[in-house]
């Protein structure tokens, strides 16, 4: 039944809650009855009489009882801290020393040591006050904290109701900051200790039945001080170390009171005496009882601040401020009270000199750190333009210029680090704070003479003339000597990268210091992807050139003026073999040929997920290549191909290529002109789609076997670049690069290592999985026309979001607007281009299979403002629709759809991709992400931003793009507890 109870945490709480007081109450009422018993039934013991020490009773020792909540926490919380561990053990342990240690005449020493070893073990399983960039001071400021928190509780010996009290309240604050900051464990054990506590003060509020003991007052001290250090503030400068501070700042100002009272009189600090501040109030002439509510209400106060700043909802300076001001309003009044007739001699001279000592050497240790700093500063930015210089000559290949730039860089980041070596710089890693900043210029340094050092190893390496690709041949074994210099410098990137997230994290970098890691960090990040996408391509390009043996692939040649899914109709293909490097390339066949070989055959069975067969079975692709790729996703329209190449007499196969003309016009940029016989002018990149989804549709009217003029001039495009020089690496990758990306060539393979790199490089055109929101509009020509070399398509996709409190997620509401344009004349061009194919179109008629794919729900959809019916359904995840939309000559058709649902953010981040369908006329994309009132965006990368509540893009869509927007909260709107929650 309680485990029934305890799924949720609130009812957990209360669970514990209830438990923790009601066992506290039974052993409270328990204890007290047997004293009451053994007192009446027995006289007062005569081993005081004979100077035997007397123990003290039951009564005294019942404070124990209040680590039955710390237990009861641990037991039903479901998941446990280490530090939430070692603060319940601990807590037991000093219990029983404490416990034993009564009946020592060494007793003060043995709870000393016990607490002080209790402390560091504390440090040991992970507790830190801090950090303040000095871990030696971290671990020893932490030792203290615990330390003195622990034995300011053991010495309020004999003030009634002071530990439960203020125990319960700091425990009751730490519960707080723990559940909304999601730490359900600690927030467990915490409530466990301040349920335990409010029940045991009705035993122990004056006149107290029932009295804390030394066990319990180290117990709770200890217990108290190592959960306040297993919080987790929001990020931010100091707040980690100042939460922790304010937290226990009551108890805090109790031990500095006590000690600067104690040195100034010459007295032992660990001595238990009569001046706490409680002492010091009823001194000042309260009564006890009001000085114990004044100080309980004291640590509440400094409690609900560091609740706030805790949470994110109150800067530093405003929480220190506020704690500051609780302070004064306690210590004035204790100040001045006078507990002793002697008056005060004084701070020794040797305290004063070990002040003095440790003021003078921050400053001593600060001075040439600044100096240096400057120094430095100014070869770092040499160092960086030059490593800059590096890269962009190592992109275009020059490795000479690219190899002294980077030289140049590696003296630069040298002169640099020997700045921030010297031994006075050192010192600066001894003051609290400096120390991050020093460290991180160090980092910095470093890790631009390691990169300086491996981009010049690497283009030492490199040697672009034996690079070229020459007749179609990749030199593989060039490829393979270069694998390690690449995988070493993705390695020195990835370390980088990894040092400089590290000291980006601290929260003490000066904001100079800060800016230039954050930039230095996203350089490297891009860089570190190209360099290990390169490093990984290298280990597979001789394997995919055949370099371990031959290797066969089907090469798809798309016609975008009949669109399909993938970007257009397959009218030709051909078979490319690599065999040790070098490509070779039959013949282009029709897709009749195709056809032809597969349509006599009984088997008409593919490889393909349900959902495509289900989705595009209809259109029979076993039988129908031109319909393979109706799917928008390459690697699943690819695996069909793969599974037909047998039966269409090519062979297996162990991969796909497609390419559109665009992508034919990347190849003749490298190539340079080519002469297609039949064709009165050269075949360049810039006229290669204008002459082949338009011209020579014009030019072969008469002659339709020639019509499909495509496949002729990649037959010669590709004959070129398989015979002659294709130029430099660079030059290479930056221009057939950018048409991989664009969609206008495609690769998959068969290989799933294979297969990974070319998703990994974008270049696979796969519908990607889902992060948060998107959208893909695909078009089909379901005409037999080449009227897709006059649509123009209008995409505009509004929506708007409403986050959930935790920012975990949205509820979104979007509306998309196709607007399909048709250009395309009704007259005057071959039946081969606007038709009509059949007697079921009319001329220059567009009839396009629309789909839409999204990860929300689709509702209503109209045509020019009717509701149509479509067909529902899901491929690789997403929910998609289609409808056939006709769209006459000259004519422009709006469809409209809603879409509802639920979108995951990611650290209040909401995206958007937009898949991209290679098409002729490149889409005119309009995107608008609004939110609520009581909500704003306050990043839209790459956006533009009307209004607080709104962003918006307007484009036009050459590649898969994703859209990007954080969301916050208004403050003055929004739920303070939910903001308390959500940390902000």
């Amino acid at each position: 039944m309680l485990a029934a109870l305890a799924r949720s945490s609130t009812n957990l709480w209360l669970i514990t809650f209830i438990v923790s007081v009601a066992l506290v109450l039974a052993g409270g009422w328990g204890i007290r009855r047997h004293a009451r018993a053994r007192e009446a039934s027995r006289e007062r013991s005569r081993a005081d009489e004979s100077g035997v020490r007397r123990q003290p009773g039951l009564r005294h020792h019942a404070g124990m009882l209040v680590l039955l909540g710390g237990v009861v926490g641990l037991a039903l919380a479901k998941s446990h801290s280490t530090l939430t561990i070692t603060a319940v053990v601990g807590a037991v342990v000093l219990a029983v020393i404490g416990l034993l240690a009564e009946r020592s005449r060494a007793t003060e020493l043995i709870t000393h040591l016990a607490a002080g070893i209790a402390a560091g073990a504390a440090a040991v399983a992970g507790a830190r006050l801090g950090p303040t960039g000095v871990e030696p001071l971290d671990i020893a400021l932490t030792v203290l904290f615990v330390f003195a928190v622990t034995e300011t509780f053991n010495g309020f010996a004999g003030s009634e109701g002071l530990v439960a009290g203020l125990g319960a309240a700091l425990a009751a604050s730490v519960f707080a900051l723990a559940a909304f900051g999601h730490q359900n464990g600690l927030a467990t054990v915490a409530l466990g200790f301040t349920s335990a506590c409010l029940g045991f003060l009705a035993y122990n509020l004056p006149p107290a039945s029932l009295f804390v003991g030394r066990g319990a007052r180290l117990a709770l001290g200890y217990a108290l001080a190592v959960l306040t250090l297993a919080l987790h503030s929001v990020p931010g400068a100091l707040r980690g170390f100042v939460v922790p501070l304010i937290l226990a700042s009551v108890v805090l100002l109790d031990v500095v009171a006590v000690a600067l009272h104690r040195l100034r009189r010459r007295q032992r600090l660990w001595d238990h005496r009569s001046d706490h501040l409680v002492d010091r109030l009823v001194a000042r002439g309260w009564s006890f009882g009001g000085s114990l509510a004044f100080l309980i209400l004291a640590q509440l106060a400094v409690g609900v601040v560091a609740l706030f700043a805790g949470r994110g909802l109150l800067n530093v300076g405003a929480a220190v401020g506020l704690t500051i001001v609780v302070l004064l309003v306690v210590g004035i009044p204790t100040w001045r009270a006078r507990l002793e007739p002697d008056p005060a001699r004084g701070l020794s001279i040797w305290i004063k000199v070990a002040v003095a000592l440790v003021v003078v050497g921050m400053a001593v240790a600060v001075v040439p750190v600044g100096l240096a700093a400057r120094d430095a500063h100014d070869s770092m930015i040499d160092g960086r333009d030059a490593a800059t210089r590096g890269v962009d000559a190592a992109r275009d290949g020059d490795t000479v210029a690219a190899r002294n730039a980077f030289q140049e860089a590696a003296a630069k980041f040298e002169q640099a680090s020997t700045e921030l070596d010297g031994p006075l710089v050192s010192g600066g890693e001894a003051v609290p704070f400096v120390a991050s900043n020093v460290r991180a210029a160090r980092t910095l340094a470093e890790t631009g003479i390691e990169l300086a050092r491996a981009g010049e190893t690497i283009t030492t390496a490199v040697r672009p003339e034996a690079l070229k690709v020459v007749d179609g041949r990749l030199p593989v074994e060039e490829v393979r000597a270069l694998i390690p210099q690449l995988d070493e410098s993705a390695a020195a990137l990835t370390r980088a990268l990894t040092r400089i997230d590290e000291i980006r994290r601290d929260p003490y970098l000066a904001g100079p210091v800060r800016d230039a890691i954050d930039g230095v960090y996203d350089q490297l990040a891009k860089t570190q992807r190209d360099a290990t996408r390169a490093a990984a391509a290298a280990r597979l390009a001789p394997a995919i050139f055949g370099a371990d043996g031959p290797r066969r692939y089907l090469l798809v040649v798309q016609n975008n003026a009949e669109a399909r899914a993938t970007g257009g109709l397959m009218g030709s293909y051909g078979v490319i073999t690599a065999d040790d490097g070098k490509l070779q390339f039959d013949e282009i066949l029709r897709t009749g040929a195709w056809k032809a070989a597969v349509q006599g055959q009984p088997d008409r069975s593919y490889d393909a997920p349900e959902d495509y067969r289900h989705r595009y079975g209809q259109f029979l692709p076993a039988v129908n290549p031109q319909n393979i790729n109706m799917t928008p996703d390459f690697p699943t329209a690819a695996g069909v191909f793969m599974s037909l190449t047998e039966r269409a007499g090519v062979g297996p196969v162990d991969g796909v290529l497609a390419v559109d003309p665009e992508g034919l016009a990347a190849l003749l940029e490298l190539t340079g002109p080519v002469t297609v016989p039949g064709w009165p002018e050269e075949i360049t990149s810039e006229n290669v789609v204008d002459v082949t989804l338009r011209d020579a549709y014009a030019a072969f009217a008469d002659t339709p076997e020639r019509a499909d003029f495509l496949g002729d001039v990649a037959d010669v495009a590709i004959d070129a670049a398989t015979s002659g020089s294709l130029g430099k690496p660079a030059d290479i990758a930056r221009v057939l690069g950018k048409a991989a990306t664009e969609g206008h060539l495609v690769f998959a393979f068969d290989r799933p290592e294979e297969q990974a790199l070319v998703e990994r490089l974008g270049i696979a055109g796969q519908l990607t999985p889902v992060r948060s929101d998107a959208l893909a509009v695909t078009t089909s020509n379901i005409t037999a026309n080449k009227t897709d070399f006059y649509l123009q398509r209008d995409l505009d996709y509004q929506v708007e979001l409403r986050p959930d409190d935790m920012l975990d997620s949205a509820r979104a509401r979007a509306e998309l607007t196709v607007a399909l344009d048709n250009g395309a004349p009704a007259s005057g061009l071959p039946n081969y281009v606007i038709g009509p194919a059949t007697d079921k179109f009319v001329a220059g008629e567009h009839k396009a299979l629309l789909s839409i794919y999204s990860p929300l729900d689709l509702g209503e959809t109209t045509l020019d403002d009717q509701h149509i019916a479509t067909s529902p359904g899901t491929e690789l995840g997403r929910n998609v629709i289609t409808n056939v939309v006709d769209i006459p000559s000259e004519t422009t058709k709006t469809i409209h759809t809603d879409l509802a649902g639920t979108v995951p953010l990611h650290d209040g981040w909401y995206s958007l991709q937009v898949r991209h369908q290679p098409t002729v006329n490149e889409d005119h994309l309009r995107v608008s992400i609004a939110v609520p009132a009581g909500w704003h965006i306050d990043k839209a990368p790459g956006m533009e931003q009307p209004d607080a509540r709104r962003a918006t893009a307007k484009m036009t869509l050459t590649r898969d793009t994703t859209f990007r927007v954080h969301l916050v909260a208004d403050p003055s709107t929004w739920d303070l507890w939910q903001r308390l929650r959500a940390g902000r």
